[in-house]
């Protein structure tokens, strides 16, 4: 037994030591996150991002909620009750959720989760294209560079909110194993690559569809090999593909069904509304340290930032123009190649349809507006985010170049080897986040009782408002007894939500009270102070003099009511 322990310790010793600079790059990548996170992390369980960071907690505090406790009914989500599938208006993030359960399990706290995998998916975004790039070019230092600008750039930092467009780590490590398979065929690397698909894929559909043209792109770089090897490669997919088929497809059903239901779709316009401009990957975010060097200087401005803050950093633009100029014949690697024509291909496709940056041809049609008639794409709103494609084509590519460089000049070396990281630091930090977050956070006691109070089956919560920061804050919050509530915030609504919510604001008369009765819902949540100071007194007394309603709970301005 003791020699079983011995030959496994040294077994786990001689592979730590065999990988301690992939593990101290690691080390870096989570130093950095932890210090451009701190004011996140510093009080980590009490602490979020406002806006739809409140929304995509809620998804992941939902998630973990259904694993433990109704996993087949995880779908049917606490909001905009009482409609069914609720959880498929928006991104479900399953696999996220899953890697967040052993931290919610040991702390017991939302925050502190969804906190920690915001922190985590900055880590595995920078290592996984640091392995990506190691891969390719044996260079330890290069690839650290590409992982520093595909983890830490600016379109990370201005989705802080959206959780969704931070999960993208598992893209560097589905196209390290695709390319390790064409390099070897050796079947394991298929099925690894189609698990990291799979888990990108559940963790946000647009950017799993990101994945997918990248993977198409890839496929057709590589077709001599695939046409060589075409029965070695069919028969090593079947497990891949019955993987994916398994794996994803149960929960696209509910997606499926409520598009054909309400015939919802995004259109052309609003792809178009929600795409990237080349202003967005070469004009640095205001108020930020390269704006002040360099735009603000220059007197450049920018009016189009929504869905549209994408800077590249000048440091990459420079490097590959360089590269473009001056060196075009150092590099004939036919990978190098592939990622470095995917940063325009993918630059264009995240235009959108239309060229509407240039007025005069605004209505001229680009190669999306194709791809959205021929596939589809109607459950895609936002084109720009095809940024992140272009992130991790820029990124390899770097690591490609910085490879062809030699230096012979150690002091240099040094010099430069230092500088690189700092200059990037530099122009991708993003200020803000210290003023940017709700700090404090914790239950209000009204969310308490309504949790403990087994009565309580659905909670109607007021003033009803389509105001979308009211509604988050409703919809987090609900995360604190995740009793189903009417109110709701996600990327669709349903129809009946407003048509309904207008009857329903009149609470409390007759038709209000009539309307929750007939929806099944027997609490009030109110929060008086929400409600213009003039109406509050008179809507206080209707309330203690219905006898339709009975105040159950009373913490300040809030109140937990009883419909009868």
């Amino acid at each position: 037994m003791r020699n079983k322990i011995a030959d496994t310790a040294g077994k786990i010793f001689r592979y730590l030591k065999k990988k301690r600079l992939e593990l101290l790059v690691l080390f870096i990548y989570t130093i950095i996150s932890v210090y451009f996170l701190c004011p996140l992390l510093k009080d980590i369980r009490h602490t979020v991002i406002p806006g739809d960071g409140l929304f995509t907690s809620w998804t992941i505090g939902w998630d973990i909620h259904s694993f433990l406790n109704d996993p087949l009914n995880i779908f049917n989500a606490n909001i905009f009750y009482p409609n069914k599938n609720t959880l498929a208006y928006s991104d479900i993030l399953l696999p996220p959720a899953l890697l967040g359960l052993p931290v919610f399990l040991l702390t017991g706290s939302l925050l502190f989760t969804y906190n920690t995998l915001i922190l985590i998916s900055f880590i595995l975004s920078a290592w996984g294209v640091y392995l990506l790039a190691k891969y390719h070019t044996k260079n330890t230092y290069a690839s650290f560079i590409a992982g520093l600008i595909y983890g830490f750039a600016t379109y990370k930092f201005a989705n802080l909110g959206h959780f969704q467009n931070l999960v993208t780590f598992w893209i560097p490590f589905t196209v390290l194993y695709l390319q390790k398979y064409f390099d070897t065929f050796k079947r394991k690397y298929l099925i690894f690559s189609s698990l990291f698909f799979i888990a990108q894929m559940l963790s946000s559909w647009n950017n799993g569809a990101f994945l997918a043209f990248f993977l198409a792109f890839v496929l057709i770089v590589n077709y001599r090999s695939i046409l060589a090897n075409f029965k070695a490669i069919a028969r090593d997919s079947i497990i891949p593909a019955i993987l994916v088929i398994v794996l994803i497809l149960p929960f696209t059903v509910p997606y499926i069904k409520i598009s054909l239901e309400n015939n919802f779709k995004y259109s052309l316009e609003e792809a178009s509304r929600s795409s990237a401009d080349l202003g967005g990957y070469i004009v640095p975010l205001p108020g930020t340290n390269m704006a002040k060097l360099v735009t603000d200087r220059l007197g450049v401005e920018k009016k189009h930032w929504a869905e549209n803050m994408l800077f590249l950093g000048y440091f990459s633009i420079l490097l590959i123009g360089y590269f473009l100029l001056f060196a075009r014949k150092k590099i004939t690697d036919r990978n190098f190649k592939m990622y470095l024509a995917g940063i325009p291909l993918f630059m264009l496709l995240s235009f959108g349809p239309f060229l509407n940056f240039i007025a005069p041809l605004k209505n001229f049609p680009l190669p999306y507006y194709f791809l959205y008639k021929i596939f589809h794409l109607g459950f895609i709103r936002t084109p720009s985010r095809m940024a992140i494609v272009v992130l991790l084509c820029t990124a390899v590519a770097i690591a490609f170049i910085l490879n062809s460089f030699r230096i012979k000049n150690r002091a240099v070396k040094y010099l430069l080897g230092i500088l690189i990281p700092a200059f990037i630091f530099f122009e991708f930090y993003t200020p803000g986040l210290e003023t940017g977050t709700l700090k404090n956070v914790t239950c209000p006691a009204v969310y308490d009782k309504a949790r403990e109070n087994p009565s309580v089956k659905a909670i109607i919560e007021l003033p009803f408002s389509k105001d979308v920061p009211l509604t988050l804050n409703y919809v987090f919050f609900s995360t604190c007894h995740y009793k189903p509530i009417y109110n709701g915030y996600s990327g669709y609504a349903p129809p009946n939500y407003g048509r309904w919510g207008k009857t329903i604001s009149g609470f409390p008369d007759r038709n209000s009270l009539n309307k929750l009765d007939e929806l099944g819902i027997n609490f009030a949540v109110l929060h008086l102070d929400l409600y213009p100071a003039e109406v509050r007194p008179a809507l206080l007394e209707l309330i203690q003099t219905k006898k339709r309603l009975e105040i159950i709970f009373q913490d300040g301005k809030d109140y937990l009511i009883k419909i009868k």
